[in-house]
């Protein structure tokens, strides 16, 4: 069971309860703006759970979701993780998203850069990668100081089909 402790967060794994927490973030269209799935319905964050929590037996592990918490008082932030790149070893790509009212408290950091060392030092990852839209500059700053390099444009696509412009962030072992 992963688990990583920062000065004020700590990153755990999903357990089935953690829909309640979940959802209501999956499901906020201001959360998702950015992403590449989403707003979701309850039966959509419950089969990620699922997926997820499935995930964490698998050898190799196609998925590392973790959930955020504030280490003082355990109160819900968000949500990161990697997902290996099939038929790419040692490759991986990297997510978060932070509650709105969290938002601007140094949090999505502290968490990418629990997830770049976990992803380097642990999970066997040499190469960690992330998309984040061109009209997301907090997003970017937050893969740059959690140790991400900005490599240049691209794009990402989302569940619904459509492209959208990226600016796509690197981390070499």
């Amino acid at each position: 069971m992963v688990e990583l402790i920062g000065e004020r967060v700590r990153l755990r794994e999903l357990l089935v309860s953690d829909v309640a927490l979940i959802h209501p973030g999956a499901s906020d269209p201001r959360v998702v703006r950015y992403m590449s799935w989403g707003p979701n319905d309850e039966a959509a964050t419950r089969a990620f759970v699922e997926r997820s929590i499935a995930a964490q037996s698998l050898d190799p592990r196609p998925q590392y979701a973790l959930l955020i918490e504030a280490l003082a008082d355990g109160r819900f932030l968000g949500m990161t993780g990697f997902d290996p790149v099939p038929n790419e070893p040692g490759h991986a790509t990297m997510g978060y998203w932070i509650e709105p009212d969290e938002w601007g408290n140094g949090y999505a950091t502290e968490a990418a850069k629990l997830v770049v060392r976990h992803a380097s030092s642990d999970a066997g990852i040499t190469r960690l990668t992330a998309a984040a839209s061109v009209d997301n500059p907090a997003s970017h700053r937050v893969l740059e100081k959690g140790g991400l390099t900005r490599v240049g444009p691209g794009t990402f696509t989302h569940e619904n089909g459509t492209v959208l412009e990226a600016v796509l962030f690197e981390r070499r072992a």
